[in-house]
């Protein structure tokens, strides 16, 4: 990317994180639909205490006022919901 993103922004150290955004919008699916109700959870693919343990932990680092940086990452737990969100677009369609 040299030449293409200035020079400060290319090698900065940190990058951006969503994790805060997809945090409360996982947080709203779960509590409106339920992590047991993920496709992934009731074909067996994927365990339900294992992705609530993943959000929780998340969900704890961010109430104790973590650094982004010392908190589980989200990211498998958002890949679940990613993939339940398609499997319902293509069974609707």
């Amino acid at each position: 990317m040299r030449g293409t993103l200035p020079e400060a922004v290319r090698t900065r150290g940190s990058k951006a994180t969503f994790d805060d955004v997809i945090g409360v919008e996982l947080g709203k699916r779960f509590q409106n639909h339920g992590i047991e109700n993920l496709h992934a959870v009731r074909n067996g693919w994927v365990d339900a205490s294992t992705l609530d343990r993943m959000y929780r932990g998340y969900v704890d680092g961010r109430r104790a006022g973590l650094h982004p940086r010392d908190i589980p990452n989200i990211a498998s737990v958002w890949f679940a919901v990613a993939v339940d969100l398609w499997i319902t677009a293509v069974l609707a369609a």
